[in-house]
């Protein structure tokens, strides 16, 4: 019984000693979105807008102090009227997009942080759709 307690007091000494250190994670999750328009260019008809919604959600690997690796996955809606030689229309496309990113972030004063990223990303056209208006 008398090792027991001496066992368990050693394990509450350790657990609050250890408890007091600050420990943080290397892992970080940045979210975040927007809200623009785009300009779709074509060869040989007119240009038109399209609204963009977007927003991504990364998973950040801090490797050092200031830089680290994120990937994850963005979504961007972009939707809006247009015309060309065959009539006016609806446009709707969304796009799926995968970032590999390398990013980087620090302290300007106390109370401001900076954080930036840098890198690549595939993208691909998961819906892409035009609806005609029909006028009598």
């Amino acid at each position: 019984m008398k090792n027991s307690n001496v066992l368990l007091l050693v394990i509450l000494i350790c657990n609050s000693i250890f408890s007091q250190k600050e420990s943080k994670s290397k892992f970080d999750i940045i979210a975040f979105g927007g809200i623009g328009y785009g300009i779709v260019e074509n060869e040989s008809e007119p240009k038109y807008n399209l609204n963009s919604n977007s927003g991504e959600i990364l998973l950040n690997y801090s490797f050092s102090e200031k830089f680290g690796i994120a990937s994850g996955v963005g979504l961007n809606q972009l939707t809006g009227n247009g015309f060309n030689s065959l009539g006016e229309f609806y446009h709707e496309r969304n796009l799926l997009k995968i970032p590999i990113l390398l990013t980087f972030k620090g302290k300007v004063s106390e109370n401001i942080e900076y954080f930036g990223n840098l890198g690549f990303f595939g993208q691909n056209i998961v819906k892409d759709n035009y609806e005609f208006f029909k006028f009598n």
